[in-house]
Parts: C-alpha cells; structure tokens; sequence
C-alpha cells in the first residue's frame, strides 16, 4: 500500500514538474524585451504574480501613447512601465490608485512639466505607490497656493527611488506625509528646495546627492503658525541618512522642526551645514547630529533663535538639540549656538573632532583636556570632551591632508544665496507655505 501511494505521488510530481516546464517560455513572453534591471529597480519593484504590467511608449501594438493613459487604465497594485524610446513625455502626471511606476533608464526616460504645476502629484489617501528610474524636470514656480513641484506627495508609505530630479521650484515636496522613503535619488537645480517635508514625520531620506538648491537641499518645516511661544508643535522622527549634500544655500534646515535624526551624511561646500532656526514663537528642539562629515561650509552647524534687541528676551526657543561625534573640517564658522544646547556624548563617548580645536590630550584618551567653546556665547555652550582626531566616517570625504592645501583659498558658493536673502526667506516662509 505504501509503495503504491509513493509511485502515485512520484508520478504527480512528474506531472507537475512537466506543466511548469512547458509554462517557463510563455512567462518568458513576459520579460521587458531582456533587459535587465538595475539592483535599484529590482529593490523598488516589489514581487507580486498578480500583478499586471502596462507598457507606455515603445513598439508594442497594444502600448499607451501617454504615461497618464497607463494609469488610468491599471488597476491597484498595477506596474507601469515606461519605455524611453518615445522619451520626453510632456505630461502632468496624477497618480490616484497605487501603482509602481518604473522607468526604463533614469538618464533616458523624460518626463517634462513644461514649467508650470506639478509634473507628479501623488493624491491624498493613495498610499504604497513606487516611482523609480526617471529623469523628471521642469515644475512649474508658483510659491503663494502651494507648492510647485517635481514630485508631490500628499500621502504615505511610497517610495521615490532612483531618479533624477532637477530644474523645479522644489524638487520632493511631502505635505502632511508620513513613513515615505526617498533613497538613491539625484536631486538638484531646485530654485527653492531639494527636499520639502511640510508637517511630515517618520520618514527616511538616504543615500541622495543633494546639489545646487538655492536656498536649502532639505527644508523641514511645520505648517500652522504660532501666535504665541509653546503653541507650535512638530515632532518630526524623520531619518536623513547617507547623503552627500553640497553646495546649497543651506545643506539641512530645520525650520521649527523637533525630534529629527540626522546622521552620516556628507555636508560640504553649503553656506550653512546645518541650520536649527527657531524663528519668531517656533520650538526648535530635541534634534539629533551626529556622525557627520561637516566641511567647508560657511557655517558648520548654526542654532539660532529670535531674539528682542537690547533686551535679549528670547521669543523662540532652540534647545536640548544633541550635535556629537562628527567631523567639522574647515568651515569659515564651525558652529554658532544662540540657546542651550549639548555639543557632546559624554565621557568616555565624546564630543566632535574639530578641526581648529588647539588643546592638548596630556593623558592620551583621545579627548581634550579642554574644553572647545561654541561662539556667540562661550560659557553656555561648549563641546566639553573634544575628539582629538577624526571619527571614522571621515574615510569617505578626500583626506585631510587635500584639505589643508586648498584652505587657504577663498571658498565660492555659487549656487547659493546670501546670508541676507535666506533671512529674507525666513520671514516669506511664515506667509507663503500655508495652504
């Protein structure tokens, strides 16, 4: 009996291994004319065998002329694959089901708003939906009614990976939008800012090249404007990882922005590094820096509150923001601190490397025996336990020794604003990002 159940079941097995034998070349049929996919694409292109695939541009008979056709047509959980045979698409493009939108090559597959609106807005309530593998251009540059932007995100947990993002007012703008990655992405030429979060939390931005935004590469701000100090609240627990972040007017910018993360990224060649700004009645608290590479910025780190003059009663508040174990190299101000703030780990963790610091270490911990003094007000803010030579993660900037040549000559920041104009916006941001 049990040898006859064995050949039964043995000769089902065969069967079956047959059938799927005889199926692989039709599922073939369905490979993207054998091209493979980067290891980008692949992460971002989550595996469903439900799934339906539409095709926009290229020779296929039945292929959408236009990527917002394809949308239309897919159902939930739908791919949407762009070709870039038929590249540029001049579309403004509403994704209003969620969808994985994948482009075929993000240095050839265009899409183009033309200068006006949004090119991508991804609707409120529509959560899950990928975008990966475009080069996407041209918002238009309204800033009084919203926003204008590359990418819109009006929802939660989509993912914005691989693309180039460029020439926009803003390049990501997430409004109200919570538990979004955005990795691996080109972002840059915007005239206001790379990366927009509007009273957005627990996100994770990583692994971006940050370049040439005129006034900040990532602005986090909230929405509602306090009339009295305490009244505002944002408690952002948005991760910002990974990046290297160069020459923008200000490399991060928290703009009444707390309880952030910010750590092992590569900030060079900004006006400011890294900006806490707690403008007029805003909290600015509770930030986390550290394991940073923080060089050639005019300003390393700045923390900066409102301030009445003369009587220097404080109208905002910038506190218990934790800045340690980064690397300040050759910034003309490694920092400025106008509040209460911690500058250090503790012993025996430590402080920050600073590249200025002229203290000794007679004991040899690696520590100073002094301590380093955060200007403009010297005995409130200080690294107490200064590191006396670079963390590790200064391996992945050129090396010090690069450094200290071109030191001397003057530093230019083209592509960012004045210290005036940010100022300047500081004040139109109050009345303008409001909807």
């Amino acid at each position: 009996m049990k040898k006859e159940w064995l050949i039964k079941t043995l000769a089902l097995g065969i069967v079956v291994l047959f059938i799927g034998i005889s199926i692989m070349p039709l599922a073939g049929s369905f490979s993207v004319e054998k091209r493979v996919l980067t290891s980008v694409v692949r992460s971002c292109m989550l595996t469903n065998t439900r799934e339906n695939i539409l095709y926009v541009g290229g020779s296929g008979p039945d292929n959408y002329s236009s990527i917002q056709a394809a949308i239309n047509a897919a159902n939930p959980g739908d791919t949407v694959f762009v070709y870039d045979e038929s590249s540029p698409y001049y579309e403004h493009i509403i994704v209003n089901k969620m969808i994985k939108l994948i482009g075929e090559d993000k240095n050839t597959t265009i899409i183009d708003g033309g200068g006006s609106g949004d090119v991508i807005c991804i609707q409120k309530y529509i959560d899950g939906v990928t975008i990966n593998g475009f080069t996407i251009q041209n918002s238009g540059n309204n800033f009084i009614n919203g926003v204008d932007a590359v990418i819109e995100i009006l929802s939660n947990y989509n993912n914005i990976c691989g693309n180039i993002i460029k020439k926009n007012l803003a390049g990501i703008y997430c409004y109200y939008a919570n538990n979004n990655t955005i990795s691996d992405n080109i972002i840059k030429d915007s005239d206001y800012f790379g990366i927009l979060l509007v009273d957005s939390c627990d996100n994770n931005i990583y692994r971006n090249i940050i370049t040439k935004n005129h006034y900040a590469g990532i602005y986090i701000t909230p929405e509602a404007l306090p009339s009295t100090l305490g009244q505002q609240r944002y408690d952002g627990n948005n991760n910002i990882y990974e990046n290297n972040i160069s020459k923008n007017g200000a490399g991060i910018w928290f703009y009444g922005a707390d309880e952030n993360n910010f750590f092992e990224n590569n900030v060079t060649n900004n006006d400011f590094g890294v900006w806490i700004d707690a403008p007029i009645y805003y909290h600015c608290d509770n930030n986390n820096i550290y394991n940073n590479n923080i060089i050639k910025n005019r300003y390393g780190v700045s923390i900066s509150v409102a301030i009445v003059f003369p009587t220097g009663e404080k109208l905002s508040e910038a506190k218990n923001n934790k800045i340690y174990h980064n690397n300040f190299v050759f910034n003309w101000h490694n920092a400025r601190d106008s509040d209460d703030n911690v500058w250090d780990d503790d012993y025996p963790s430590g402080g920050n490397y600073w590249s200025d610091y002229k203290g000794k270490d007679n004991n040899e911990d690696g520590i100073g025996d002094t301590p380093y003094l955060i200007r403009p007000y010297l005995n409130a803010n200080k690294d107490r336990y200064p590191l006396m030579k670079p963390t590790e993660n200064i391996t992945n900037i050129p090396s010090i020794k690069q450094n200290i040549q071109s030191q001397s000559n003057s530093q230019q920041f083209q592509s960012s604003p004045s210290i005036q104009q940010i100022n300047q916006l500081s004040q139109i941001m109050i009345k303008t990002i409001n909807r």
